[in-house]
């Protein structure tokens, strides 16, 4: 029989005659229904934009994911302040960022297949509209537990909308150098937004008397531009029929799998024992057992999909994303892990300097970082430039040998150091790794997968290097408590300036661990990977239609 046919730039419905292993491809791209010639998918088509509207749009998401990285790093930056205005023990005032990463981690594979199945514009426009709304009331919050419910609920909007956006790129930006030019362009804006979300803070919490408040307000406010681009020129979804299924139970599985580990690792760090708190190896026993059921149970799904009397819903992954067969997938994910474990661990370490150990002002902090405004946006654009016409293995193992020199230098730094003389140059070649990693990454998981998978799949790229940030700065953090209390110990009664050089040790090692895992991703990218052909390659370009076709 005929497999489902790519439907290209018309304006009528196509049906299209498949077999068992397409069966479960039915409830996300199409209706299904029996004919007298068999099984029949009825596609809907994909409205094609003109290259004007694409650009216009393209803007709104560079946007949108500069937003959703100024989000975090404002926050980690508001933290003291915050703490300090709600009178909350360190520990407390952490779960104000753990409270956005826990829920966007747990949810954003759930939210990215449910974008798939029900519509990516849909999904786009409840996820900005929950950002818009969760920030702007997050900034009126008079207590810890409201504004925990607030960040908690806007990292569920961002778990939404970034999966959306990815997958609205994936299936409207056509295949090669233009889709490729997209997604180093959303690199290029979360950079950006990281960079410039850090000065911003500063200048805020230094210069108004709302301190705080202001840096969530703004990020509400600014959510309106992405969100009046994607109600114009995103082009509608199919309309809602009765017959979509989503395997809730593996949902249920994974989501609450993830949510147990990054919450070991959240307690981790906010607890006063550490890892040596009781109930934290019970946690991950539990998250494990969760991860192996959900792995049995989309094994059981994809076995069923093959059958033409199937009634299960389809896989909550699709198994062409995570199969060894496709073995560039797996490094990039593990690379891409092991490459945010240290690009946010760096920044939170580099904060510990800057603010316990240098004692400098959060504008301070924020000006020596804002250079990472320009670096990110160079580096970005300097992997944009050149990754259609060299290899993207090449790429990748080039920007994370660079970055290994940022932690290296924080490493070696001493405390007398002139900006120039180390932080400035750590600073300028940071971004080259994540820029590099996500640039490429996200256009080959793009291209390998079918058209419609294309959200679940970010979603996938996009929780790897959530986790890998949880687990690097887990480790990170255990290597500098160790390495700090082993050189307190050698001290009867300590005083403050052996103090503070204990605490000097201990983030110089979680620098070096943070060196290794970028060392690791250049490793894995180097001589993991198969294959040396760039981006534009057929065998890279038709790979998406393979991927529908199996």
């Amino acid at each position: 029989m005929d497999v489902i046919q790519r439907v290209s730039e018309t304006s009528t419905t196509t049906r299209t005659e498949f077999d068992g292993d397409q069966a479960f491809k039915a409830s996300s791209s199409g209706k299904f229904s029996e004919t007298e010639d068999g099984p029949t998918l009825i596609v809907h088509p994909v409205q094609r934009l003109s290259n004007s509207k694409l650009f216009i749009l393209g803007t709104g998401q560079v946007f949108l994911w500069g937003l959703t990285s100024a989000s975090i790093l404002e926050t980690a930056f508001a933290l003291p302040v915050i703490g300090e205005e709600f009178h909350l023990t360190p520990g407390e005032v952490q779960w104000i960022a753990a409270s956005m990463m826990l829920t966007w981690g747990c949810f954003q594979l759930i939210a990215g297949r449910l974008c798939d199945i029900f519509g990516r514009k849909r999904g786009y426009m409840i996820g900005c509209l929950g950002l818009m709304v969760t920030n702007i009331i997050s900034t009126f919050m008079p207590n810890l537990a409201s504004l925990n419910v607030f960040r908690a609920l806007a990292g569920i909007a961002s778990a939404i909308v970034l999966p959306a956006s990815a997958g609205i790129i994936g299936s409207l930006y056509p295949a090669g150098r233009l889709r490729t030019l997209a997604f180093a362009a959303i690199t290029c804006g979360g950079a950006a937004g990281a960079a410039g979300g850090e000065l911003i803070a500063g200048i805020l919490i230094e210069w108004t008397k709302w301190t705080w408040r202001p840096c969530f307000l703004l990020i509400g406010l600014l959510t309106i531009y992405p969100l009046v681009i994607g109600y114009l020129l995103i082009p509608l979804d199919p309309p809602l029929t009765a017959d979509k299924a989503v395997d809730w139970l593996g949902a249920f599985a994974i989501g609450s799998s993830i949510f147990l580990l990054l919450l070991t690792f959240t307690l981790s760090q906010t607890q006063n024992r550490g890892w040596k708190t009781p109930y934290l190896p019970a946690l991950l026993v539990v998250s494990g057992l969760l991860f192996v059921a959900f792995a049995w149970r989309q094994r059981q799904l994809s076995k069923s999909a093959r059958l033409l009397s199937n009634k299960k819903p389809p896989p909550l992954i699709p198994l062409s994303l995570i199969t060894t067969k496709n073995r560039n997938l797996l490094i990039i994910y593990i690379a891409s892990a092991s490459t945010w474990a240290m690009t946010d661990s760096f920044f939170v370490f580099v904060s510990y300097l800057y603010f316990d150990v240098l004692d400098l002002s959060p504008f301070q902090a924020g000006l020596k970082l804002s250079v990472t405004f320009f670096s990110g946006t160079f580096a970005a654009l300097v992997v944009a430039l050149t990754i259609t016409h060299i290899s993207p293995r090449v790429v990748m193992t080039l920007g994370c040998l660079i970055s290994v020199a940022s932690p290296v230098i924080f490493a070696v730094r001493g405390l007398d150091w002139a900006y120039w003389k180390g932080d400035l140059w750590a600073l300028l070649v940071i971004a080259y790794g994540t820029d590099a990693t996500i640039a490429a990454g996200s256009t080959i998981i793009s291209q390998t997968a079918s058209p419609e998978d294309q959200s679940v799949a970010s979603a996938l790229f996009q929780t790897s290097c959530r986790l890998g940030f949880a687990l690097g700065l887990a480790i990170s953090t255990l290597v500098q408590t160790s390495v700090e209390k082993s050189a307190l110990s050698s001290y009867s009664n300590p005083t403050d300036d052996q103090r503070n050089h204990a605490l000097v040790e201990g983030l110089r090692a979680a620098q070096w661990c943070n060196a290794g895992y970028i060392a690791l991703a250049a490793v894995l990218v180097g001589f993991g990977m198969k294959g040396w052909q760039r981006l534009d390659h057929h065998e890279y370009a038709n790979e998406g239609e393979d991927a529908s076709e199996k």
